[in-house]
Parts: structure tokens; sequence; C-alpha cells
């Protein structure tokens, strides 16, 4: 399940034969207390004849060898990384979307080949994550690190809830801070973008159901025919498909983005409606290579999800009150909407016009 072909990890991560056999039975009790190898730099006690490692840090190393002398079974600090990651992903793979399998998988599998197949959970610390952000994330922005660290940090909590570990070894770590992406694209700015997108271009249909829907771009990347209720004027996604996966998500169609669905709709009865010049769905690499070639020619940066903070800002300088907003866009509250008032209380001329309109 762990993929790390590529970097011949996976082969490695294999239990020793001693490791297998005290895993599959009961072990003795402890002869003695625990003793630090100067040589190995570490803590061991001596097991049924034979020293077994508790680990590096004095404190988790009595720890477990009292757990040792009530005869329970060995912690699973003596779990590798790359042991412990394989079990979560597994796990992930039975119970959440491909598509969050696929991010857990490529942050894990950059933090297990950069501290080896041997590295114990009882020897991870908090610098070790530091570490591997400097040298594997060095360009990437805030956010991305962010997220790197949060995934690393669910495997080992997941492992606490299964009762794996006892603790979390980074617990408390500090990470990257996150930076909410809160700019959104003006109708001025709209009409750069989409002044630069030929007509027949398919990445001109992509780019204006957002603008027009304030549909999230994961969700028009995987929209399928099977999703249009053309009745309806909508798109219905399944609850799997649906952020929170609780309630199905709705999108509402004004004419344009209903003229848009009806024709891809026809031309792809199967499988994503959104296509490239080849007839192949997006993929999300691709989408944001082209945003970032509209961002050099424009002057300044702009992404997928600044269509959708358009949709919701227009929408409030019209009037429309935040609790609909915040139904059209899919959020259960108005929280997440109340955020743009940020932009507009920026806005002279929106509070001008504002004024005029409580003063009479």
């Amino acid at each position: 399940m762990f993929s790390l072909n590529d970097l011949r990890i996976a082969s490695k991560c294999r239990k020793t034969p001693f490791v297998r056999k005290i895993v599959s039975k009961r072990r003795s009790v402890p002869m003695r207390k625990p003793y630090f190898k100067k040589s190995h730099k570490a803590w061991y006690v001596d097991l049924g004849g034979k020293p077994h490692r508790l680990g590096k840090d004095k404190e988790a190393a009595f720890q477990e060898y009292h757990r040792l002398m009530s005869g329970e079974m060995p912690a699973t600090p003596q779990l590798t990384v790359c042991q412990l990651f394989d079990q979560f992903l597994n796990w992930t793979q039975r119970n959440r979307a491909p598509r969050t399998l696929d991010w857990y998988q490529a942050h894990l599998s950059s933090f297990a080949a950069y501290v080896g197949p041997k590295l114990r959970i009882g020897d991870v610390k908090p610098y070790h994550v530091d570490k591997w952000l400097d040298k594997c994330y060095p360009n990437s922005g805030e956010n991305h690190r962010n997220g790197a660290c949060r995934a690393i940090a669910r495997a080992f909590n997941w492992a606490v809830k299964q009762k794996k570990i006892s603790e979390n070894p980074i617990k408390g770590m500090e990470r990257p801070a996150y930076e909410p992406s809160e700019d959104f694209l003006s109708p001025e700015q709209w009409a750069e973008l989409i002044a630069l997108v030929k007509p027949e271009d398919p990445f001109h249909d992509y780019v204006s159901l957002l603008w027009e829907t304030g549909a999230r771009p994961q969700e028009a990347r995987i929209l399928a025919a099977k999703h249009f209720d053309r009745p309806g004027r909508r798109l219905v996604f399944e609850r799997a498909n649906s952020k929170g996966k609780k309630e199905r998500r709705v999108i509402r169609l004004n004419p344009t983005a209903l003229a848009i669905v009806e024709r891809l709709a026809l031309k792809y009865p199967d499988g994503p409606i959104f296509r490239n010049r080849r007839g192949e769905p997006w993929k999300p690499f691709a989408l944001n290579n082209r945003f970032a070639r509209l961002s050099k020619k424009l002057g300044y940066k702009v992404y997928p999800y600044m269509l959708r903070h358009g949709f919701c800002t227009r929408a409030l300088v019209r009037g429309v009150d935040p609790l609909t907003v915040a139904t059209l866009m899919g959020h259960k509250s108005a929280a997440m909407v109340m955020k743009v008032y940020s932009h507009l209380a920026q806005d002279d001329q929106y509070l001008e016009e504002k004024l005029r309109q409580a003063t009479g």
C-alpha cells in the first residue's frame, strides 16, 4: 500500500526476524533495569537473555520498561516510521476518498524517504520534521509546508487513537503559519483574464463556470453529465464527492453556466465533462500551469479560488445577504462568507454607497 517503489524503501521496511518473534508472543519479564549503551546512544534492557532496545529518550525508555514489567505486549514505538505510515495509508484507502489518499501519500512518502527505513517511532523528534521541510520543501509556500506538517501529525495522531503508540512524537511542534487565501478577482480583472483565453479553448469553459457559479475548482474538475439536473437547472453531487460528505452539494446554474454544462454534457456523457484539447480530463497540475502562465501575462498572481472568491464578493456588493451567498457556495454557515467583508471594508466607493443607503 505504501508506494515507495521509486525510492526502494518499502522493501526495506519489513520487520526483522527478531521483531516478528517478539510481536508474535508475550515477552518474559526483564531481568534488570534499563541501561544506557554509549556505543548505540540508546537505552536497553535484557529480555530473555538478549538486549532489547528501548529508544534514545530516557523517559520514554522507562515507560516502555514498566510496560514490559507488567507483562504487556511491546509498545509500538518499536515500529519504524515507514511501517506505521504503511498501516495509516491502508486505513486511509479504506475510509477516505482517493484524492485524500493521494495527498497523504505524497507527503508521507517524502518524509519516509528522508528519515530512512530504520527510524523508529520512539526516536522521532520535531527536528526531524523541521530538517525535512528545509530539504524537501525549500521553495514551497508556508501553506504547503503547513499541510506537509499536518499530514505527518495526522498519521501519528491516528496511531494514538488506534492505541498503537502512547503519544504523538511531534505533539506541540510549531508548524509554519497558515495564511488563508482570501484574494478575489474583481470584474475588471476577470475581463482582463478571459480576454487572454480564446473562446474555443476548453480552458475557457472551465474558468467561466467557476466565475459564474462560485463552484470549488475541484467540483468543476470532476463534474460529470450524471451530476447535471437539467429540469432543476443545477448540479447535484453525491455525498462522497461533496465537501464534508454529509450532505449532497448543489450548484445552481445561471444561463451562461447552464449553456456550458448542457453543451459539454452532450459531448461527454461519461466521465468528467471539462477536458483539454486532447479530450482528456483536466489534471490539477495542468490547470495550475495554465493559471501560472496567465499570472505572468497579467502581471499579478491569479489562481482558481480567486474566481470563487470573486463570485462571493460580487454577490455581497449586489446586496445578496451572506446566508444566501453561503448556501450558493456550499457552506453550512455564513462564517466563511463574512471574511469577504474584510475586502469590502477597504473599498471606499462601496462604503460610500452603503453610507448613502444607511442615511437615506
